[in-house]
Order: C-alpha cells, then sequence, then structure tokens
C-alpha cells in the first residue's frame, strides 16, 4: 500500500467515524426523504418527479445542512487536526505537505459523495428514463462548490487559531457578500445612475456566493457564467491555500 493511499485511509477513517459527520449523513438522508415522501404522497399540487425530487434534497442539502454540517467538518479537520498534531506526526512520520493537504481534501470529498449519495436514495423510486445526465450534472456542480467551501475553509484556518475564529470569519464572509448584494440592489433601484445599474447587473456575480451556488443546476441563477466564476474561485482559492501551506509552520 502506497504511503499516499495509507494517509488518504487514514484521514477517510477518522472523518467518516467522527459522530458528526455520521450525524450529518443520517440528517441529509433523513431530511430528504421526509421531504420527498411529503411533496410525492402528501402535498397536493406540489412537482412530482424525479428531477424536481432532486432539486428539492439539493436545495435542503446545500442551503439548510451543508452551512451548518459540512462547513464544520471542514473546519475540524483543517483546524483540530493541527491542534491535535495530526499535521506534524504526519510530516514526521515522512509525508509531505501536498500529501496531507490533498488527503485532506479528498476524505472531505468523499463526505460530500456520501451526502450525495444520501439525498439521491429516498428519490430513486420515482426515477424515470433519460434523466441520469440531469443528475451527473448536478451532482458535479455540487463537488465544485463543496470544493469552493472547503477552500474558504481551509484559507482562513491558516491564520485562525481556533475552529470558533473559522466559524466566525465564515458567517462573515456571508455577511458582507449579501450586504454588498443588498447596497447594489438598493443603490440600482432608487437612482437612474447607469454606472450603479451597471454595477448592480455584473458585479453580484462575482461575489463568492455565486461561486457557492454554482450547483443550481435547474434554476434560472445557473449558467456558464456562474460556472466560469466558481471554477476561477476554485483554482484562485486553491492556489492560495497550496502556497501558504507550503510555508506554514505547523
Amino acid at each position: 500500500m502506497s504511503k499516499l493511499k495509507r494517509l488518504f485511509l487514514i484521514e477517510t477513517r477518522l472523518m467518516c467515524t467522527q459522530r458528526f459527520s455520521i450525524g450529518y449523513l443520517l440528517a441529509c438522508f433523513g431530511f430528504c426523504t421526509f421531504m420527498t415522501l411529503l411533496m410525492e404522497h402528501a402535498i397536493v399540487g406540489a412537482e412530482k418527479g424525479w428531477v424536481a425530487d432532486l432539486q428539492r434534497n439539493l436545495w435542503i442539502r446545500n442551503w439548510m445542512l451543508l452551512p451548518l454540517g459540512y462547513c464544520w467538518l471542514s473546519i475540524q479537520t483543517f483546524v483540530n487536526s493541527r491542534e491535535q498534531g495530526f499535521v506534524q506526526d504526519a510530516l514526521v512520520a515522512g509525508y509531505t505537505r501536498t500529501e496531507i493537504l490533498s488527503t485532506k481534501l479528498s476524505s472531505l470529498l468523499v463526505i460530500s459523495v456520501l451526502s450525495l449519495t444520501a439525498i439521491l436514495i429516498p428519490t430513486l423510486p420515482y426515477i424515470g428514463s433519460g434523466e441520469w445526465t440531469v443528475t451527473l450534472g448536478g451532482w458535479l456542480l455540487t463537488l465544485l462548490a463543496d470544493c469552493i467551501l472547503i477552500g474558504w475553509v481551509a484559507l482562513f484556518s491558516l491564520s485562525a487559531k481556533s475552529s470558533n475564529r473559522v466559524l466566525l470569519n465564515m458567517g462573515l464572509l456571508v455577511g458582507l457578500d449579501f450586504m454588498i448584494r443588498v447596497g447594489l440592489w438598493i443603490g440600482s433601484s432608487l437612482t437612474d445612475n447607469p454606472t450603479l445599474d451597471w454595477m448592480g447587473e455584473y458585479i453580484p456575480m462575482l461575489l463568492p456566493s455565486t461561486a457557492l451556488n454554482c450547483w443550481m443546476l435547474w434554476e434560472d441563477a445557473w449558467s456558464v457564467s456562474t460556472l466560469l466564476v466558481a471554477v476561477g474561485y476554485a483554482i484562485g482559492l486553491w492556489s492560495t491555500v497550496y502556497n501558504r501551506w507550503q510555508k506554514m509552520v505547523f
């Protein structure tokens, strides 16, 4: 067994055996099962069918559970493991910084894939033909959004010394994004200034939440532009994290 594979298995095993990880995956499955059954059999007039069910489950996973659960899992991976000496031990054992960083990202993506599987299972009884392309597209976009979220957490964890501080920075990022969007909307609505109109139309596309929302495959908010913004954020964040990770003293 290669050294990289061994380190990946250690990281993944630690991640998957944490109570919070298990609770997060069970919450994904439980919430999405309840919502799927409710919409298919109890709510009159609700949009039914596999694609509609999967869209709703992605909303549950990415708006309700991802900020609260997946963000905290990422913080534990990058902050707690450093505080507990796992990174130092791995360096002493002969693993490179690149290997340690890549296995941390990979182990978090394993949780991401498991959570996507958990929200898919309740919708399988309502599957139709010719819909797998839509599902694959939604999954890949969600994984891209997860990589961006992990990138923000990893970036903040390089300078913050506590899990709570990283979580606060994530909250400030979302809050600042929201205030800029509201400010641009108010400015363009109250005045006829063409500059403000242009800013209100194009600047929101470049804000972090646009990249995090690139998974909205069925919504009008999704477009090639949001995909390009998401890819740009992913490359920029992980390039910065990688360079700073190589220079960091643990």
